[in-house]
C-alpha cells in the first residue's frame, strides 16, 4: 500500500500523519500484534456472523458453534484464569476500592505478568504499569473517573 503510486502521490503521505502510518505499516511488531487480535476476535466473529445471516440455522447449530468459539478462545491461552482474576480485582472499580486487594503481592504480580505476556515492548509495558499505579492511586484522569462513580 505505501509503496503505490497513489499512495506517494497522496499528501497525506507527505504528512507527518501519513508518515506515522507508513512506519507502523512497515514494523512486524504490529503485524504480529494484528495477528494476534485476529487470532483472539475470529472465533467470535464466526458466530457472529452465523447468527446474523439471512439463513437462520438450527439452534443446535448455533450451539455446538459457540462450544467450538469457546474452546477455540481458551485454546488461544488468552483467557487464563490469571488474566481473568485480574480483571475482575483490578478494573472493577467497586473490587479494587473496596477491599484489600490493593496489597495482595501475587495479584499485582499476576498483573505484571499479563503484561508482559501480552506487550513485548518494554516501553509499553512500562507504560501500562504506571497508568496501572495512577488507577490505583486514583490519580490524573482516574480521579476524574473515580469521582464520577462516587469513589
Amino acid at each position: 500500500m505505501i509503496h503505490s503510486n497513489q499512495w506517494q502521490t497522496n499528501r497525506v503521505a507527505t504528512s507527518q500523519h501519513g508518515r506515522q502510518v507508513e512506519t507502523i505499516l512497515v514494523d512486524r511488531r504490529f503485524w504480529a500484534r494484528c495477528n494476534h487480535v485476529v487470532s483472539v476476535t475470529e472465533p467470535l466473529v464466526q458466530v457472529l456472523r452465523l447468527v446474523d445471516s439471512d439463513d437462520k440455522p438450527a439452534m443446535g447449530f448455533l450451539f455446538d458453534a459457540m462450544g467450538r468459539t469457546r474452546e477455540a478462545i481458551f485454546h488461544n491461552n488468552i483467557w487464563t484464569d490469571e488474566i481473568l482474576e485480574i480483571v475482575d480485582h483490578r478494573v472493577n472499580p467497586q473490587n479494587l476500592y473496596s477491599n484489600a486487594t490493593l496489597d495482595d503481592a501475587d495479584i499485582m504480580e499476576g498483573v505484571r505478568n499479563c503484561i508482559y505476556r501480552l506487550e513485548p515492548d518494554l516501553e509499553i509495558q512500562m507504560e501500562c504499569m504506571q497508568q496501572l499505579i495512577m488507577y490505583i492511586e486514583k490519580n490524573g484522569e482516574f480521579a476524574y473517573a473515580n469521582k464520577a462513580i462516587g469513589k
